[in-house]
C-alpha cells in the first residue's frame, strides 16, 4: 500500500475514534450510590480501542484530541481540573492495558491486560482524588470541603470526612465506572478492529 495513502488512512481512524470519544462524553450519567459530581461516561472506550489496534501513543493521542474537543466546544466548568482528571486516570489505564496488550497478543493476554488497566485506573483515581483533584477543588475554585462531603453524605451518611468519601464514594464508583467500560470492550473489540486494518 502507498506510504501516504497508509497515513491518510491512519489519521482518519485516529480522528473518528477521537471524535467517537467526544461524542460519548456527552453521555455521562450518575450513579445512585454516588454525588452527582461523580459521572460514568463510556470515552475511553475509543482511545483503549486505539491503543490496542495502533499502539499506546496512538491511544493517548486519542484521549487527548478528544479532551482538545471538549474544551474547544464545552467550557471548562471546573478550572480545567475535571478536564485534567478525566485523561490522567484514562491515560493510567491506557498505558498499562496497551502495553501489556501488545506483549502478548492473546484472548488471555488481552483479558489480563484489561484488568491490570482497570486496576490501574483504579488505584489513580483513589489517589489522585484524595491527594490531588478534592483539594484543587477545595484550594482552587473555594469549594468548601464540608460542602463536598455534604453532598456525598445525602446519599450515603457513612461519608463524614476526606477519608470516608474516598472509601464509599470514590473508590466504588470508579470501580464500577472502569468495569462497564472494560465489559464494553471485551464484547466490541474484535467485531470493530476488522474495520481499523489498514
Amino acid at each position: 500500500m502507498n506510504k501516504n495513502l497508509k497515513n491518510i488512512k491512519f489519521i482518519t481512524r485516529i480522528s473518528v475514534l477521537a471524535v467517537s470519544g467526544f461524542i460519548l462524553m456527552f453521555f455521562a450519567f450518575p450513579l445512585p450510590f454516588a454525588p452527582t459530581f461523580y459521572e460514568v461516561d463510556f470515552s475511553i472506550i475509543p482511545s483503549l480501542i486505539g491503543a490496542f489496534a495502533f499502539g499506546t501513543f496512538s491511544g493517548v493521542l486519542i484521549e487527548l484530541i478528544k479532551i482538545i474537543l471538549k474544551l474547544l466546544f464545552i467550557p471548562t466548568s471546573s478550572f480545567f481540573i475535571g478536564e485534567f482528571s478525566l485523561f490522567v486516570l484514562n491515560v493510567s489505564c491506557i498505558v498499562v492495558a496497551s502495553i501489556l496488550y501488545h506483549r502478548f497478543k492473546t484472548h488471555k493476554g488481552a483479558i489480563i491486560a484489561l484488568i491490570s488497566g482497570a486496576l490501574t485506573f483504579i488505584l489513580f483515581s483513589v489517589l489522585l482524588n484524595y491527594y490531588v483533584l478534592i483539594p484543587l477543588y477545595v484550594s482552587v475554585l473555594g469549594f468548601p470541603l464540608e460542602n463536598i462531603i455534604s453532598l456525598a453524605k445525602a446519599i450515603n451518611p457513612n461519608v463524614t470526612s476526606l477519608t470516608t468519601l474516598i472509601i464509599y464514594a470514590t473508590l466504588p464508583f470508579n470501580i464500577v465506572k472502569i468495569v462497564l467500560n472494560i465489559l464494553i470492550i471485551k464484547l466490541i473489540y474484535k467485531k470493530i478492529s476488522v474495520f481499523l486494518k489498514y
